[in-house]
């Protein structure tokens, strides 16, 4: 019953989450940011509601213990401390506050991401600069050019248009932009993107709520919260976890940069392999061992 309560809106606010980054448009855009208050609010008053709670607890008494349902309850439970079911009622609603911020901060961050892909394209007049390109991709490029009432070719930031330009277009300087552009998405390099869009102030009140939720609860910090839930449970687990799968990782990775630089020499590429140069030449390299590409295997 109690999965069941949730699972209906749950499932209609994924829809609508998925949509609105798949298509973004306005109207769409402003239903769904109508609603993550709502949904904000209805979480944290789950999380509050004494009564549940204490059916909870109930329920863990009289379940036997390593069994799928005493997991459950537990889980529960724990969702229901990490939802500040132990705050007293001037803390509960700070803690409603902040989750309501922190929603719509992390929205906005998402929105201005979509808006700073949107916003950046590339005309491309000189056919001869998409070679390489698969046929598929320059003729998406050629329409989204006449949909814009454009002569030539438009490419965009778009993943689709971005990795066909980063893994198979033999101008470099084109790689090269493209890649740039896309790993500067919603930032302060003014060189590609709107100043609107960027994202770093947001960045720093994002911190800032987390920081504060989490002391709220008694965490001294937001990973400490993140992390209650997960396998490794606390920061400390993280770090030696991430050292040591580098350094498990790390000789592997040079050594398949190492055959891909020769690879990449033996085919006349006479400079240092940069990140907009990785994809091509790994394709190339595909392509050459096992005579298929990934966009015939696509």
């Amino acid at each position: 019953a109690f999965e069941g309560a949730n699972q209906a809106l749950g499932k209609a606010a994924t829809v609508l989450s998925h949509l609105n980054h798949v298509t973004n448009t306005e109207d769409l855009t402003n239903v769904y940011q109508k609603i993550l208050p709502q949904l904000s609010n209805h979480h944290t008053k789950w999380g509050h509601s004494e009564p549940l709670y204490q059916q909870f607890l109930v329920l863990q008494k009289a379940v036997k213990p390593d069994t799928t349902e005493h997991k459950f309850i537990a889980d529960q439970l724990r969702d229901f401390r990490l939802s500040g079911i132990h705050l007293n009622a001037q803390d509960k609603a700070t803690f409603k506050r902040l989750s309501e911020e922190l929603t719509l901060l992390e929205n906005q961050f998402e929105q201005h991401l979509l808006e700073s892909t949107k916003a950046w394209s590339l005309l491309i007049t000189d056919e001869k600069q998409l070679a390489g390109m698969p046929p598929q991709a320059i003729e998406k490029a050629a329409a989204a050019a006449k949909e814009h009432q454009q002569t030539g070719w438009r490419l965009t930031l778009d993943y689709p248009c971005y990795d066909a330009v980063i893994t198979h277009a033999d101008d470099r300087s084109l790689r090269k932009t493209l890649h740039e552009a896309y790993i500067s998405r919603a930032s302060d390099v003014k060189q590609y993107h709107d100043a609107a869009f960027d994202n770093s102030a947001l960045m720093v009140k994002i911190l800032g709520v987390r920081q504060q939720i989490a002391q709220l609860l008694g965490f001294s910090n937001y990973a400490e919260y993140s992390l209650f839930d997960k396998m490794a449970k606390t920061p400390g687990t993280v770090f030696p976890f991430l050292e040591n799968l580098l350094e498990k990782s790390l000789p592997k990775a040079k050594q398949e940069l190492a055959a891909l630089t020769d690879f990449a020499k033996k085919h006349g590429h006479t400079d240092t392999l940069e990140p907009w140069d990785v994809a091509y030449y790994s394709e190339k390299q595909y392509q050459a061992e096992f005579s298929v590409s990934q966009e015939e295997l696509r």
